[in-house]
């Protein structure tokens, strides 16, 4: 199964990565002013049986217990057309610098798909629309109906 999502062409894409679990990773083809490369991930459809709200609560526990200094910004829900999206922003360090990493997640077929999207805060007026328009083009895969 594969995701659709739309990046800038400019954008360095993998669909073979070395991190497990994940489907699509790419980045800026250059660091934005701060020096930090703005980058998103997708992960592979895993199985759930949860539905979009517990499936969000455990992404935003599990992604705040893998950061150093996590401080939760935003959890919301939000209509985006034919799928809802779980969305959370969490302030964050790594590696001396200050980022923020938004993270948007979604139930469909009982699979949960989540793309990742990492930025500089000094950066992130610049690349905050962007990562929503990479988010709202995400297409999960369609799974054939049984017969």
């Amino acid at each position: 199964m594969s995701v659709t999502v739309t990046v800038p062409r400019t954008w360095v894409c993998s669909s073979r990565t070395r991190t497990p679990g994940v489907a699509l990773r790419a980045h800026a083809p250059h660091p934005a002013a701060s020096g930090f490369t703005p980058f998103v991930a997708v992960t592979s459809g895993r199985p759930t049986e949860r539905r979009l709200p517990a499936e969000q609560q455990a992404v935003a526990e599990d992604l705040i217990a893998s950061l150093v200094c996590p401080d939760l910004e935003d959890l919301d829900i939000h209509d985006m057309g034919e799928h809802d999206v779980g969305y959370l922003r969490v302030a964050h360090r790594d590696e001396g610098r200050e980022l923020i990493t938004e993270a948007w997640c979604w139930v469909v077929d009982d699979l949960s798909w989540v793309l990742l999207a990492t930025v500089d805060c000094t950066d992130y007026a610049d690349f905050c629309d962007l990562l929503e328009d990479i988010a709202f083009s995400f297409e999960p895969p369609r799974v054939p109906l049984a017969s």
